[in-house]
């Protein structure tokens, strides 16, 4: 039975706490009188005192999972003989947009934080996957398959809908089909935090091969940040880095991003938004799926090769890291509750 780690963190809050001279018991949340732990304060995020989803195969297919932050034990909010996957909290932390292929494809679903009142948003022929919210929580972006006039390959383009399926409309287009050994990665999308750019990675020909690209919401003002060569003739197999899941920081200034070296090491980076400062935080080993904390000084991944994939968390600055789920099976995709 996987087990919820929760050991080692109070140590690394002293070791972190000495080298800052920030206040430990705001760090780690304080007591009542009556003894109930308190969630910590955002001024002092605690990455083992929140709430977390997050993807797991524990009860033999994908299902979204939650963690409690009182509990030591997740609870399945999904229960699906098929595949539920990359769930992401709304900005109120009140509902998951996911990606399931109940359906017969991937479409998007959503849900209420404790798996109630579920709906299905998306029902093309095609795959729909990579979700993400606006700052707002008025609409969700996507990734689509879907083929519309002029189209000459299957890719990940880039749709907007209102967050109840309402008005569904390409946004972006890719400019070339998707290399299928990297199908299965989650190429990522996600809102800056004013809600009017994206950040997402782009495949295309040339020398610029594989790179993560800023654009307008509208797919104006598109800007390479990560510039990653290595593309073969035929423009299906990709030689070089593949740079995957690219996520702004809640203050907008840096991105996320997991870096597939093609050689079996993933690593998770950073990078200023203006592609400046690029540096390895997770140096080792094969991680994927980085997502910010609220305070931005914390991200939450998935670590680990399959059949086995824990979710952990860095603290960027130190590069230091804490198990968060563990166990024998897949547990990936981690979130933290806004």
């Amino acid at each position: 039975m996987p087990v919820v780690s929760r050991i080692g963190f109070a140590v690394l809050v002293l070791a972190l706490a000495a080298v800052r001279g920030s206040p430990v018991e705001a760090a780690s949340g304080s007591t009542s009188p009556a003894g109930k732990r308190q969630p910590a304060s955002r001024a002092f995020f605690s990455p083992t005192g929140v709430d977390i989803v997050f993807t797991s195969d524990r009860s033999k297919n994908a299902d979204i999972w939650l963690l409690a932050a009182d509990a030591m034990e997740p609870v399945n909010l999904t229960r699906h003989p098929f595949n539920d996957t990359r769930p992401e909290w709304s900005p109120d932390g009140r509902r998951i947009v996911f990606v399931s292929d109940r359906g017969g494809n991937g479409d998007v679903f959503v849900m209420n934080a404790d798996g109630t009142a579920l709906a299905q948003l998306t029902t093309d022929k095609d795959h729909d996957f990579a979700p993400t919210w606006s700052p707002d929580g008025k609409t969700i972006a996507f990734l689509s398959w879907r083929a519309e006039a002029g189209d000459t390959a299957r890719a990940n383009h880039v749709y907007m809908m209102n967050a109840d399926g309402a008005s569904q409309r390409r946004v972006i287009a890719a400019q070339l089909g998707v290399p299928f050994e990297v199908v299965d990665a989650d190429p990522g999308l996600s809102f800056s935090p004013d809600g009017t750019r994206l950040v997402f990675t782009r495949f295309s020909g040339g020398e610029e091969g594989c790179a993560i690209v800023v654009a307008g919401v509208d797919g104006g003002e598109e800007r390479v940040v990560v510039n990653e060569s290595g593309r073969s003739e035929t423009g299906v197999a990709l030689l070089g880095p593949v740079d995957l899941a690219p996520r702004f920081s809640p203050d907008g200034q840096w991105i996320a991003f997991a870096c597939d070296d093609r050689a079996g090491t993933a690593t998770i980076q950073v990078v200023k938004a203006d592609g400046a400062q690029r540096r390895v935080v997770v140096p080792k080993g094969q991680n994927y799926d980085p997502r910010w904390s609220p305070d931005g000084k914390w991200l939450i991944y998935s670590a680990g090769k399959y059949p086995e994939r824990d979710v952990r968390a860095v603290e960027v600055q130190s590069g230091e890291v804490v198990p968060l789920i563990t166990g024998k099976s897949v547990d990936q995709h981690g979130g933290w509750r806004p």
